[in-house]
């Protein structure tokens, strides 16, 4: 992994003949270790942290990787939705169906986001001992749903904790996100397995819209009144920002759970923090940057696009 030197440059070791050598290696689309972010769209992925330096067993890093990968895939699919916006938007082309098709993709990377953090979570739980030795260990599903749900019911913590002998506060942790995780499911599962889509997309001189009336968007109360439009059609900023936002606090939330609820091993890496960098995560930090002030696309300058 990458890291940036006290002298300021970037340095790259390799293991070669049982020797490390540090070779000159910036990152591109990778995690590298630093005291703070190099660039401002510079991101430092809570699970990537938390593992890289204090879980990193070998079984769980082809996951982590993994999870890097859909979080990169989500930012590009971001930049495919603010390029069509800015450069297409006037070409005459059918943009709708190209926004609906990037929906579609996301839910899909949501839903496989929880699963591969389940993964994560279960290999972690392997190596953990339990100090009440009147407890049985159980492992843990490898399936988020298998986590939360029960004939398609949310668990409460309590039901949780018990069927699995995990802590209050981990299992707490799992109840709350049941709701959000169900309706990520659903949409996924309906696009998958029973031939849904998402309804209309509508393409405004502010941006990309859908109808809150929509099945599948009326369930998401995230709507902002100065989004909407002939009272029915919302602006759809509001809505990426809630999944990707709302799928990253989980991830967080993890992280501060886990840590509290159960010691592990010291950092490995103290005083730094373990930052991702992309070629894409511009398009989620300029979300983040301009949503409460723009539910529509900001204006930006050409070269910023």
């Amino acid at each position: 992994m990458p890291f940036k030197a006290s002298d300021g440059g970037w340095k790259l070791p390799l293991i070669i003949d049982a020797n490390i050598h540090l070779l000159q290696g910036e990152p591109a689309e990778t995690d590298y270790v630093s005291t703070a972010p190099d660039r401002e769209d510079d991101f430092a992925h809570p699970l990537s942290n938390f593992v890289c330096k204090r879980a990193s067993w070998p079984e769980i890093i082809p996951y982590l990787h993994a999870i890097n990968s859909d979080f990169y895939n989500m930012c590009a699919s971001l930049g495919k939705i603010d390029c069509f916006h800015y450069y297409l938007r006037d070409k005459g082309t059918d943009l709708g169906r190209f926004i609906s098709t990037e929906l579609e993709y996301l839910f899909t990377l949501l839903k496989s986001h929880f699963d591969l953090l389940q993964k994560v979570v279960a290999r972690i739980w392997s190596h953990v001992e339990l100090t009440d030795k009147s407890l049985e260990k159980r492992n843990l599903p490898e399936r988020f749903r298998n986590m939360i749900l029960t004939n398609d019911r949310i668990m409460s913590a309590s039901e949780i904790a018990e069927k699995f002998h995990i802590p209050e506060s981990l299992a707490t942790f799992y109840s709350g996100l049941g709701q959000f995780y169900q309706m990520v499911k659903k949409t996924r599962d309906g696009i998958i397995h029973h031939g849904k889509e998402p309804g209309l997309v509508f393409v405004l001189p502010e941006g990309f819209a859908v109808s809150r009336d929509d099945e599948l968007f009326r369930q998401f109360d995230i709507w902002r009144e100065d989004g909407i439009v002939n009272k029915h059609l919302c602006s759809i900023r509001p809505l990426l920002y809630h999944l990707i936002d709302r799928t990253m606090d989980a991830f967080q939330e993890y992280t501060l759970v886990i840590t509290r609820a159960i010691m592990f091993p010291h950092d490995m890496i103290p005083g730094r923090t373990v930052f991702t960098r992309g070629f894409h995560l511009k398009y989620l930090f300029r979300l983040h940057s301009t949503i409460n002030a723009n539910v529509w696309w900001p204006a930006i300058e050409w070269g910023e696009r």
